[in-house]
C-alpha cells in the first residue's frame, strides 16, 4: 500500500479535556490537557504555567505524549509545530504516525452484575453487612457497589481492611464466601464503591476453590 494511502491512527479515548503527560526533550515532563484536535493534522494542548518554558521551546522539539484510558497507557512521539501565547498559552503538536499501548492492569476486568454482600471479618469488633452487586470482576479482585440511604449507618472503612465477600453467580443457588482486602473505596451520600483484592485463607481448601470458580466464571465471559 502506498504511504499516502496509510490512514493516521485514531487516539483511543482522547476526548477534549482529557489529561495528558508531555515530556519535552532536554526540558522535563509536565501535566497537560487536550484542548483540540484535527484528525491526521495536529493536536492542541494546554500546559500549566511553567516559568520560562516558552523560551526553551522551539519548533521541531521532540516530545513524548502519554495518557491513560481504559486501563491502558497510550503513548506516541510528536513534534512542536506552533505556540499560541494569547489569550491562552496553547501548544500545537504534530499528529502522531504511530501509537503504542501498554495494559497497566495486572488482570483484565469484565463487566458483570452479581448479587453480593460485604461484611466485617470475624476479628472486627463492630459488625455490619452491606448488600449490593459485583459490577466488574477479574482473576485477582472485583468491584463491589451498593446504594446507601439515610437509614443505613455509614460503616467505618479503610484501605487494607479485611472484609468477607459473599456472592452468588447467576443461575446458581449457592452463596460463596471469600476473604478479601479493601484496595480502593469511594463513598458519597447515595453510593458506596469498594475495590477488593482476593485474599483467601491458604489453610482452607474451600477458599482456593472459590478463586478457581471465579476464574472458571471469567473464562465463560470470554467465550
Amino acid at each position: 500500500m502506498p504511504k499516502d494511502d496509510v490512514k493516521p491512527p485514531v487516539l483511543p479515548g482522547a476526548a477534549l479535556g482529557h489529561p495528558m503527560q508531555l515530556s519535552f526533550e532536554g526540558i522535563g515532563t509536565f501535566k497537560s490537557q487536550l484542548i483540540g484536535m484535527e484528525y491526521g493534522s495536529c493536536l492542541i494542548v494546554k500546559l500549566p504555567p511553567v516559568t520560562d518554558i516558552v523560551t526553551k521551546l522551539y519548533q521541531k522539539n521532540h516530545i513524548v505524549v502519554r495518557y491513560l484510558h481504559g486501563g491502558n497507557v497510550y503513548g506516541f512521539r510528536s513534534t512542536l509545530i506552533g505556540i499560541i501565547k494569547e489569550p491562552l498559552r496553547l501548544f500545537i503538536l504534530a499528529y502522531p504516525d504511530v501509537i503504542d499501548s501498554l495494559n497497566v492492569r495486572k488482570n483484565e476486568r469484565y463487566s458483570c452484575l452479581i448479587s453480593a454482600s460485604v461484611r466485617t471479618s470475624a476479628t472486627d469488633p463492630i459488625e455490619w453487612e452491606l448488600y449490593g452487586f459485583i459490577t466488574d470482576i477479574s482473576a485477582g479482585g472485583c468491584k463491589f457497589e451498593c446504594s446507601l440511604s439515610d437509614s443505613i449507618d455509614r460503616p467505618s472503612l479503610k484501605a487494607g481492611q479485611s472484609v468477607e465477600l459473599s456472592f452468588q453467580f447467576p443461575d446458581e443457588e449457592v452463596w460463596r464466601k471469600l476473604q478479601t482486602e479493601i484496595r480502593m473505596l469511594n463513598m458519597d451520600t447515595i453510593k458506596l464503591t469498594i475495590g477488593l483484592r482476593y485474599a483467601p485463607d491458604e489453610t482452607q481448601e474451600d477458599q482456593q476453590q472459590i478463586v478457581n470458580d471465579i476464574q472458571t466464571f471469567i473464562s465463560s465471559l470470554r467465550e
